[in-house]
């Protein structure tokens, strides 16, 4: 299995204060609904416990404040305070996840953000990596090489959401991946 991996920050640096992580696993060569891949999703509300050496900037600060209230709400303040964790005990629900569903490669959006976010906290919190670095994959370079136009977001579902990323994410991968073995 593969799962895509989409971290919502404060920075674009592997050192960026986490607000909200979601994966979704998936078969690289189905085409699943949306629904069947929510239904292999888990998301993790982080809260400042753990997170006082991790970066912020400007920039992204500036760039959430053009995003919509909803994105923010639904990244920052969880509706169930069992959604809601310390750097460290988010980091151990995402590996025990990745373990529990066979995952085998990780899709981060770009070589140097979700995964190396990951690798990052792993890294602070003295855990090791999930996966051997080689199961690193990257949704850009899939794109890069399809044969195929990048699929238009959903009109009903929210950007800069992690569970909703996540998902379009793996309907991405997915796409890619059919259309460079479509001949």
């Amino acid at each position: 299995m593969i799962a895509t991996i989409d971290f919502e920050t404060l920075d674009t640096k592997p050192s960026t204060y986490v607000l909200s992580c979601a994966l979704t696993a998936f078969d690289i060569k189905e085409t699943n609904t949306w629904e069947e891949l929510e239904a292999n999703s888990v998301y993790v509300i982080f809260d400042k416990r753990g997170q006082s050496m991790r970066t912020r900037s400007e920039d992204t600060m500036s760039w959430w404040k053009q995003q919509t209230d909803l994105a923010w709400n639904l990244t920052t303040i969880p509706n169930d305070e069992d959604y809601t964790y310390p750097l460290h005990c988010g980091l151990l629900k995402i590996n025990s996840w990745i373990k529990r569903n066979k995952i085998d490669s990780l899709v981060g959006n770009g070589i140097n953000f979700d995964n190396a976010i990951l690798s990052n906290i792993c890294d602070q919190t003295k855990e090791p990596y999930p996966l051997p670095y080689w199961s690193d994959l990257d949704l850009r370079t899939m794109k890069a090489f399809a044969k195929c136009e990048k699929l238009n977001f959903p009109k009903d579902k929210l950007q800069h959401y992690a569970l909703h990323d996540s998902i379009y994410e793996a309907m991405c991968a997915q796409a890619y991946y059919n259309s460079i073995h479509s001949e």
